[in-house]
């Protein structure tokens, strides 16, 4: 899973620049001062910052207000429909977790931090960028975390309301999924709070007679690293936003189409009497919709999924630009994957309402 990929890159970035530094004797600083033999790179910096500077400041800008604007336009819709029925509030729960994660891939002050290796304002104006830089990590850590798991809600709802429809209106209610909904924010919430919270803290330094604001890790953060507790957070964080939700996502969604094969099937046997009289619980175009989402972050996930195993590779061991490269790729296909999520349901919208207009006109004419 992608969290913070900027902070890292900019940090290891930093690691290659700078040769000399004053450290804080409580303080574990971001900068190396060792210098190794650099290795020969599949890419060059001069190609990474070209990238780097694309993706920053017109790729991730640019998905993100479309993104962000036609979430909201989602948001406004879903609540002025109430939320009676279940997939409305999971449906706006992604939309306001898509918000999050493209309003905090846009995190402006650590592209600042990146390319000036540090901020060199005011201290007033350090604190600033380091409080946004604060606000938009913990933003992208909550989107990111939240969009991953709510499609395996959406796969849960849609299987048992196919499934078994009398049961699932006696188990899923509105209040059921908000409760779960709320519990799912409050362990991203703590999850973020350690991520980055309790990670960061920002610190000054004098770098050739010049004071420079620099993030440091937090004493807490290097003891946890030292005794392998980070390690471990990191490694249930993987398979928790990674090989599981979209092991369940994909196994729901072959259980979904299998189950509308079958219903498919029973309908061609039926009289139209009897395809009538079912047709409250057969496949509805709320299924397609959700299925739709759901098949779009297979997809999506999938490809970030398979881009993480590649950068864990010992093939790119020191290949930092690559490995940058890669991540930026991981982000621009998860902010799609935002921007997707809103067209299906606009789109599914659309359909709906097409439909019961032609019903209406039905009725109008079977009426004279």
């Amino acid at each position: 899973m992608v969290s913070n990929g900027c902070v890292k890159d900019s940090i290891r970035r930093c690691e290659h620049q700078h040769t000399h530094l004053n450290m804080s004797a409580n303080n574990t600083v971001l900068l190396s001062l060792t210098t190794e033999m650099i290795p020969v790179l599949f890419i060059s910096w001069e190609l990474y910052d070209l990238i780097s500077r694309i993706c920053y400041h017109v790729l991730y800008p640019c998905i993100g207000v479309i993104g962000i604007l036609g979430n909201n336009i989602n948001i406004v819709i879903l609540t002025r429909q109430g939320f009676r029925k279940l997939f409305n509030i999971i449906l706006l729960s992604l939309a306001v977790s898509d918000c999050l994660f493209l309003f905090g891939i846009n995190n402006g002050p650590i592209q600042v931090y990146a390319e000036h290796q540090g901020y060199m304002f005011s201290e007033t104006l350090n604190s600033i960028c380091f409080v946004l830089f604060m606000i938009c990590s913990c933003a992208n850590d909550i989107g990111s975390f939240s969009s991953v798991i709510i499609p395996v809600l959406i796969t849960g709802e849609r299987i048992l309301a196919i499934c078994y429809p009398f049961k699932a209106y006696a188990i899923l209610t509105p209040r059921c999924t908000v409760i779960v909904l709320s519990c799912l924010y409050v362990i991203v919430g703590i999850c973020c709070l350690y991520e980055v919270l309790l990670s960061y803290q920002l610190t000054y330094f004098v770098i050739d007679g010049i004071v420079v604001g620099e993030m440091v890790i937090t004493d807490m953060r290097v003891a946890h690293e030292r005794s392998g507790v980070k390690q471990l957070v990191d490694q249930i964080g993987n398979y928790l936003t990674g090989v599981i939700p979209i092991s369940l996502v994909t196994t729901g969604c072959i259980v979904i189409g299998l189950r509308i094969v079958q219903i498919t099937n029973r309908r061609r046997q039926m009289s139209p009497s009897q395809v009538t009289s079912s047709t409250k619980h057969g496949i509805t175009k709320t299924t397609k919709t959700l299925l739709k989402i759901c098949l779009l972050y297979i997809v999506c996930y999938g490809s970030t999924f398979i881009a993480s195993f590649i950068l864990q590779s010992k093939l790119l061991e020191q290949q930092i630009p690559t490995e940058s490269i890669i991540q930026r790729f991981q982000n621009v296909v998860l902010s799609l994957n935002c921007v997707g999520n809103f067209l299906i349901y606009l789109k599914g919208r659309h359909n709906i309402r097409k439909t019961s207009i032609k019903v209406r006109k039905k009725k109008k004419v079977t009426d004279k």
